[in-house]
């Protein structure tokens, strides 16, 4: 497999301007099969309007995304979530009111039903709570569980690239450690992710590389063990020294 084989997802000068804010400014990044990429930095730093712009979720000021090699930067985003990738939003995105069932259904919703119903199975191979609660509404779920079944439902858009915006917020610790090892075991089992997140320790020992996000820019990048080195790193998102 060449280099440009290798490279699944590439974002190349991206920017981002809402009025007279600066969201993202000339961003260059690539996620390469197989592997899982943080993104840290603080709230407001650019991350989430960075997988936003990868759906086609408002237009880059200026700038390309190319998705194994075509360029989907003008791209509506349902062809962008058929041609391969999800987007598990901040808070979820789960509909509350309608039962666990009928949210994982909705991330198939443009698949046939057989293939629905085939994928949904394997969902709850996967998550065995899912199935045990696919009657319940999703509101009623605790934190965690809504956070499995946001994971599921992602699934069943048949993904080649998931991206995950902040996937531990407002998670009991135990739980926090518990969605990590499924970010780690999808990763086993060949699903590439790119992952926004502000937990740095946890995010860094799932990742094989990440990006630093400060004001819209990126101020660093490396392999994780790098940047889990990085003194830089270790004050702003570890808590001190190294």
């Amino acid at each position: 497999m060449g280099k440009s084989d290798r490279v699944l997802l590439e974002i190349k000068d991206l920017s981002v301007e809402y009025g007279p804010v600066k969201a993202l400014q000339n961003i260059n990044l690539t996620v390469n099969r197989g592997e899982v990429i943080v993104l840290l930095g603080a709230n407001g730093a650019g991350k989430s309007t960075l997988l936003n712009a990868v759906l086609g979720i408002g237009p880059p000021k200026k700038g390309s995304v190319f998705f194994e090699g075509e360029d989907i930067t003008t791209m509506p985003t349902n062809r962008i979530v058929a041609s391969g990738i999800c987007l598990l939003p901040e808070g979820r995105g789960i509909v509350p009111q309608m039962l666990v069932w009928e949210n994982l259904q909705l991330g198939g919703y443009h698949f046939k039903n057989a293939v629905i119903r085939k994928d949904m199975e394997n969902v709850f191979r996967r998550f065995p709570i899912l199935k045990e609660r696919r009657r319940q509404e999703a509101g009623t779920l605790s934190g965690g569980q809504q956070q499995i079944l946001s994971i599921g439902r992602g699934l069943m858009a048949k993904p080649k690239l998931m991206m995950l915006d902040e996937p531990s917020l407002g998670l009991a610790p135990v739980i926090i450690t518990e969605v990590f090892e499924i970010i780690r075991e999808l990763n086993r089992d060949g699903y590439s992710i790119l992952l926004s997140e502000q937990n740095a320790r946890k995010a860094l020992q799932v990742a094989d590389r990440g990006y630093v996000f400060e004001k819209g820019q990126i101020v660093l990048s490396g392999s994780a063990e790098d940047l889990e080195k990085n003194e830089k790193v270790h004050h702003a998102y570890l808590g001190g020294h190294i």
